[in-house]
């Protein structure tokens, strides 16, 4: 038996949530209206209504995949992350579950140092520990040369969800507490921000395994975005079931996922780039010699 089935243009639910055919919003529960099982959606609406609902069931797919733990290109934050993106609304609990896991990453680690050792280096030239003001323009001043000149990026199960991030910013103010004679202990507030999109954002950010690796992901996705373009939604939806349900191993299942996700944002299918934006505190200690 098939592990899926063909949807025609009255195939307009996921389940138990219904896609509005206007917005692209998720609805609430509907009663489900008969399938017609067998055909190929070659309209715009029918294929739109069938490719958002296979957002919806990878986005369910994710979570489980998650708690095995064996796949280390999905993070705990994919699905949650994908239906936020499909309902184009920031749910402020799994953005801050993002902000919790970007404050124990290394990268976040290594980057608390370098700030910490600028803001170090402008106490040793004025010769005095600098006031909460200058703190935080001083790792403004740093992170956003960083972010311009590096990029700030973050890896491991963070980088499918977060990767590079489109903006960084500190918040005012900065708290400070007294230390050791002549030092200070420093709290600074790190806002990032950053978009979760399909198009233009390589996401994974190259690393060796990822799907930005594969030569094979990033021709797939730009011929599905050119066929859909055309109107070939007939093609696309089957050349996806043939590499993503039959064992096609030229893109490997997530590849072609994301391929499919990268193709119809690409054709207006989808609300869109979702913005978003974390506060993570960032700490250090400073003083003179």
């Amino acid at each position: 038996m098939s592990r899926f089935r063909f949807c025609g243009p009255e195939c307009g639910s996921t389940g138990r949530t219904r896609i509005d055919q206007g917005t692209l919003i998720l609805q609430e529960a509907v009663p489900q209206a008969p399938q017609r099982i067998g055909a190929v959606p070659l309209e715009y609406d029918a294929f739109r209504t069938w490719a958002l609902g296979e957002a919806w069931t990878g986005s369910a797919a994710m979570d489980g995949l998650a708690r095995l733990g064996n796949y280390k290109s999905i993070s705990r934050l994919s699905g949650a992350y994908l239906r936020m993106y499909l309902r184009h609304t920031v749910d402020d609990a799994t953005v801050q579950a993002a902000g919790n896991e970007i404050a124990q990453s290394p990268e976040f680690a290594q980057l608390q140092l370098d700030v910490q050792a600028a803001i170090q280096a402008r106490c040793d030239a004025l010769k005095r520990v600098p006031t909460g003001p200058e703190i935080a323009s001083i790792a403004r001043d740093f992170l956003k040369d960083r972010y311009h000149k590096q990029g700030i990026a973050f890896r491991g199960p963070l980088n499918p969800v977060i990767g590079g991030i489109e903006g960084v910013d500190v918040v005012d103010p900065v708290t400070i507490m007294p230390a050791a004679t002549g030092a200070v202990q420093y709290t600074i507030v790190v806002k990032f921000e950053d978009k979760y999109k399909f198009l233009g954002n390589r996401r994974s950010g190259g690393t060796k395994g990822s799907i930005a690796d594969q030569p094979a992901y990033d021709t797939q996705r730009r011929h599905w975005a050119d066929q859909l373009n055309r109107g070939e939604y007939g093609r696309v939806f089957l050349e996806y079931h043939k590499a993503f349900y039959f064992g096609d191993r030229s893109v490997r299942e997530g590849s072609a996922f994301a391929s499919l996700m990268y193709a119809i944002e690409s054709a207006g299918m989808t609300p869109g780039p979702l913005p978003w934006s974390v506060n993570v505190p960032m700490q250090g200690l400073v003083g003179t010699s």
